[in-house]
């Protein structure tokens, strides 16, 4: 089975590229611009060691380019935390329309992934609930309060509207916040300069986490058609802030860490963040505050979240020298 991981150099797009070359033959298919990134080069040679093909496009990932590909499978993983609405349109909506095209036409299947932000926040629906998969998608009334929530949901809006064009063979997987190795992004760099210093983050919400590796796992089992015409959430540990970044400080510096008060600051940032930024994606989730959890996957063996945390310091150790990290 030939897999194509669409936009798959990144943190998740490592942990696809390790889990399915063990069974498939993947290419990881990006814009040769994205290696201008210190983070997106190294990525570049770490995925060709695991075994997976890189494929460099010169300028937008084009569906001509993707049909040539002649994949089994598509995995849709680019994504963008932040930056302009048609930015983050172009990245998780349009990019997957072109995918869905040569899908189509090849008769393969397509496996997006989403977040559990595009769930939104929903009319009447209190914090703190907990939220398993919808029966129907994205119905009732819905708000979004950043642009990186409200383009996912685009994005699966979309995939379900063309179902048809790709026969049904398709499913949406709704990660949480990913923990593991490779966790470059800046809530996990911000977590490790704090450890150095012997602190953390210290906040009383409630976090969604999931590791990265079991998402991996999931897009194998959906890359099969485990979960053809469904959307999937991966969100297994409910764990306060406090508790999720003190054991990240105590993993990474092997000694006690003292906490850092934010609820109060990020109460006042939060709702003045832009749209377009990181902060307001994060502030979606902290504000809406729901618990999202799956009846789809009952039975799955989910990684400890301890292992997944030392994953992650042990990998966060290994770029100590690295002056980006």
């Amino acid at each position: 089975m030939r897999v194509v991981l669409v936009g798959g150099l990144g943190f998740l797009g490592y942990h696809l590229a390790r889990e399915l070359s063990g069974c498939c033959e993947v290419l990881v298919a990006a814009r040769e611009s994205s290696l201008r990134s210190y983070w997106r080069r190294a990525l570049a040679r770490e995925v060709e060691r695991l075994g997976a093909r890189l494929i460099l496009f010169r300028g937008a990932v084009d569906e001509e380019g993707l049909e040539k590909l002649g994949g089994d499978v598509y995995v849709h993983v680019a994504g963008r935390i932040s930056g302009s609405l048609s930015a983050q349109r172009e990245a998780h909506v349009a990019l997957l329309g072109r995918v869905i095209g040569a899908a189509s036409r090849l008769g393969a299947r397509v496996v997006y992934i989403s977040s559990i932000l595009a769930y939104g926040r929903v009319r009447g629906l209190r914090r703190g609930s907990l939220v398993q998969e919808e029966e129907r998608h994205l119905e009732g009334e819905r708000s979004y309060r950043s642009y990186h929530a409200l383009t996912k949901a685009e994005g699966e809006k979309l995939l379900v509207s063309r179902s048809s064009d790709v026969n049904g063979k398709w499913s949406i997987l709704r990660p949480a916040l990913l923990v593991g190795a490779w966790g470059y992004h800046l809530e996990w760099r911000a977590a490790t300069w704090l450890s150095r210093l012997k602190l953390y983050p210290s906040a009383r919400w409630k976090l969604n986490v999931v590791p990265a590796r079991d998402v991996a796992r999931v897009a194998l089992k959906a890359s099969k058609g485990a979960y053809d015409g469904l959307w999937i959430h991966l969100s297994p540990y409910h764990v306060e802030a406090s508790t999720m970044y003190k054991l990240v400080c105590e993993n990474l510096v092997g000694a006690s860490c003292r906490g850092v008060p934010v609820s109060l600051l990020l109460e006042i940032l939060g709702p003045l963040a832009p749209p377009y930024t990181a902060l307001s994606a994060a502030w979606e989730g902290i504000s809406n505050g729901y618990l999202f959890t799956s009846r789809r996957l009952s039975g799955f063996e989910w990684t400890p979240l301890e292992e997944a945390v030392k994953e992650f310091a042990n990998w966060a150790r290994s770029q100590a020298r690295s002056t980006r990290f």
